[in-house]
């Protein structure tokens, strides 16, 4: 790889990029491109690509916006195929400086073949090549099935960054700016056929070829799951969209229509989309939207009900038999064996606590499981004594989750914010990391965890309708 455009000096985007290839441990050769230096962080510098002997597979350009046609040209001359665009200052400024300058760059790519990521962009981020982002030295070195497409830098950032903590691992991640030459649907097309990714996210603002967009999407979430977060629908997120990456938004109307057409799972936030992600990232097979809640405190059983059926889920009464087994196992008062389950204290038996959740998940009535568990607090205020008791607790749902036929999600309660908490925090993330070792999907929220669900489910009750094939394992 080529990066033209770093520097001594490290506050420069070519710099920063060129460090964090080393720090992340790309295994390839980089040359720095400068005519001012003879050395950048250790490695020889060439005054241009000419002086560079090797081909060059991908050039990383990080040089001012009126430089880049020029830069592109040589890149043709030496042969380069490709390159990735960080510069900003082009379409999305809205100025005709900036426009003109981006159709050229398109030109070149379309007249001489180079092909182009950007401009405006922070490129890509592949485990399995030594690539990563701009921002991203410390992103997992770990290979996963989840791609994401991204118009936002900052947006593929966090995303990398958070997806992490969530046990999320990556096959390929692509921000991609303005695209003015490779765009969204020439991304996608690729993941459709590509082995290692079986879930494919998306940040867009707009489309290039909407026509051509609403046929891939509709193609490929045949095959595997595309989750869209679509930005921009406000007045203010439409300016916001113009000066970011010169996007023409669309109407929410249009948008409404293509996610009916397509089949796409549609959230609204970041938040929202790694929570989609994790769940299909645990789940393959369909399941309905028939849920038990099982979890401690009658209004903590009646706010869950209501966040469920609020998010499109039912809650719907045991079968008589599955009452009567309840029964035996709960206290008889203060607890209750109706749909949602209130366990009655939180101290309830490792043995009973998997029978209670055994018993639920052979109901007819119920295509799956929310557990609700706040206790951690609770046992961490008394973790002199009770502790051993909680992490008894909390290994059940590990131990059983395989053998259930149906799936079981935890929500796992923040831990109060004071600064007194701190290792109660770290003791919250330790045991999320077991649970999703587990294949046990974890979430912070009942909402969240419901709206997961939903989107797994009405993604599986799109494919039923349409006759779609089943998602690959």
């Amino acid at each position: 790889m080529a990066v033209i455009g770093a520097s001594t000096d490290a506050t420069k985007f070519g710099t920063l990029s060129l460090n964090t290839l080393i720090q992340f441990g790309f295994e390839g050769k980089i040359y720095p491109v400068n005519p001012h230096a003879m050395e950048i962080l250790g490695l020889r510098t060439y005054t241009n690509l000419k002086d560079i002997s090797d081909s060059i597979d991908l050039a990383l350009i990080a040089v001012p916006a009126p430089a880049v046609p020029s830069v592109l040209k040589e890149c043709v001359a030496k042969r380069i195929r490709a390159a990735v665009v960080y510069t900003s200052g082009f379409s999305e400024t809205g100025k005709e400086e900036g426009l003109k300058l981006e159709r050229e760059i398109a030109k070149i790519s379309k007249e001489k073949g180079i092909r182009v990521i950007g401009p405006n962009c922070f490129g890509t981020y592949c485990p399995a090549s030594g690539l990563t982002l701009p921002p991203g030295a410390h992103y997992s070195k770990e290979s996963g099935n989840v791609a994401f497409l991204s118009q936002s830098g900052g947006y593929a950032d966090r995303f990398c960054q958070e997806a992490k903590g969530c046990g999320i691992r990556f096959s390929k991640v692509v921000s991609y700016g303005n695209a003015c030459d490779l765009n969204e649907t020439d991304f996608l097309e690729y993941l459709s056929e590509d082995p290692e990714t079986k879930i494919i996210g998306l940040y867009i603002e707009g489309v290039k070829d909407g026509q051509r967009f609403l046929q891939t999407v509709k193609e490929v979430n045949q095959k595997k799951p595309v989750i869209i977060w679509k930005g921009g629908f406000g007045e203010g997120g439409k300016r916001a969209i113009a000066s970011h990456t010169g996007a023409l938004g669309g109407r929410k109307e249009i948008w409404d229509a293509f996610f009916r057409q397509t089949g796409a799972i549609r959230v609204s936030n970041l938040q929202e989309l790694i929570d989609a992600v994790l769940i299909f990232q645990h789940f393959s097979n369909p399941c309905g939207r028939r849920i038990a809640i099982i979890g401690t405190g009658g209004g903590s059983a009646v706010d869950s009900a209501d966040a469920c059926e609020r998010a499109g889920l039912s809650v719907p009464a045991f079968k008589t038999k599955t009452v009567k087994q309840l029964q035996a196992l709960l206290p008889s008062v203060g607890a209750s064996a109706q749909n949602p389950i209130d366990l009655g204290n939180p101290w309830t038996s490792p043995s009973t606590y998997r029978q209670i959740i055994e018993i639920t998940s052979l109901d007819p009535q119920i295509d799956a499981l929310i557990n609700v568990m706040w206790q951690l607090s609770f046992f961490y205020a008394h973790r002199e004594y009770l502790w051993k008791f909680f992490q008894k607790v909390i290994e059940v749902p590990m131990a059983i989750s395989r053998n259930l036929r149906k799936p079981l999600i935890m929500v796992l309660c923040a831990t109060p914010t004071e600064v007194e908490m701190l290792e109660a925090e770290g003791e919250w993330r330790r045991i999320k990391d077991r649970y999703i070792a587990a294949g046990i999907p974890v979430y912070q929220t009942i909402e969240r965890a419901a709206k997961a669900l939903v989107n797994f489910v009405a993604y599986h009750e799109h494919q039923k309708r349409t006759g779609a094939s089943k998602t690959d394992d």
